[in-house]
């Protein structure tokens, strides 16, 4: 069944919707009556210029009658059969998507749903596994939760397995566990922060690291105020930089000011450009 099998349907619903008879829309559109009910009975094809007509005398676009509201549920809904598991249930009758939007419309708009939600998850899993797989700092707090971990399961080890203990190295592993809980508690904080402020962020899934390159590729990829004798604190670079969006890239960004502060203090751009300026730039 093509979507523009459903036009009469279509035709029929606005008519009532507005109080308009059949006879009255019969006469603007330029038809009988009679083939007017055959049309709402989807017992006749519309051409394009009849279409026209009716459109005009319902006081619609010809797109709503030609494919009606429902035509996102209709892509909807193809989606999912297209997604369907091949577990030998039997393939979804797709050829019958529009009888089915037209007589269950709820049960279309839920299934349409779904598959729309189970897209933006599928989405967001496959984001989420490409960060895990390239972000540094996602890796680097990782780690560090799991350093952190592995260090107090060891000392906790030793003071429950060694009966007699020294009473020095047991105050030595107490504060052991108690600095490696702490650093635990830290990891796993800047952690569950960075992934709340990268969920409810407006620049989506991007990394920290892709948010400090946006603010880099903003300046230029140079930051001149660190050649000055006097440079700036780092803190006062990255305020209000609105490519900064997440704790975790303004870390990023202060420790990327230390080094390149450094490199700074340790080649000055002025003596670099004035070697440069006698020698030139040919390595040979």
């Amino acid at each position: 069944m093509m979507r523009n099998a459903l036009t009469g349907t279509r035709v029929r619903e606005r008519r009532l919707q507005i109080g308009i008879r059949q006879a009255d829309l019969a006469r603007l559109a330029g038809i009988s009556p009679a083939y007017l009910n055959l049309i709402e009975h989807n017992r006749r094809r519309v051409g394009p210029a009849l279409l026209g007509a009716l459109a005009a005398g319902l006081g619609v676009e010809e797109a709503a009658l030609a494919e009606g509201a429902e035509s996102a549920l209709f892509e909807g809904l193809r989606e999912a059969a297209a997604g369907a598991p091949d577990d030998g249930a039997g393939a979804p009758e797709t050829g019958r998507i529009e009888e089915f939007v037209s007589r269950f419309p709820g049960w279309a708009g839920l299934l349409a749903a779904r598959q729309a939600r189970i897209g933006a998850l599928e989405h967001t899993v496959e984001a989420l596994s490409e960060r895990m797989a390239h972000d540094p700092f996602l890796s680097a707090s990782l780690h560090e939760v799991v350093s952190a971990v592995t260090s107090v399961r060891s000392t906790a080890a030793i003071l429950a397995e060694s009966e007699e203990i020294d009473p020095e190295w047991r105050a030595r592993f107490h504060r052991n566990i108690h600095e490696d809980s702490l650093r635990l508690s830290e990891a796993a904080a800047a952690l569950v922060a960075y992934l709340d402020t990268s969920q409810e962020s407006e620049t989506g899934l991007s990394s920290p690291q892709e948010e400090v390159e946006a603010w880099l590729a903003r300046a230029g990829w140079h930051l001149a105020a660190l050649e000055r004798p006097q440079a700036p604190a780092g803190d006062s670079l990255i305020a209000g930089a609105p490519d900064l969006a997440s704790g975790a890239a303004r870390k990023l960004a202060l420790a990327h000011v230390a080094r390149a502060r450094a490199d700074a203090l340790a080649l000055p751009l002025g003596s670099l450009a004035a070697v440069l300026a006698e020698v030139g730039t040919d390595p040979g």
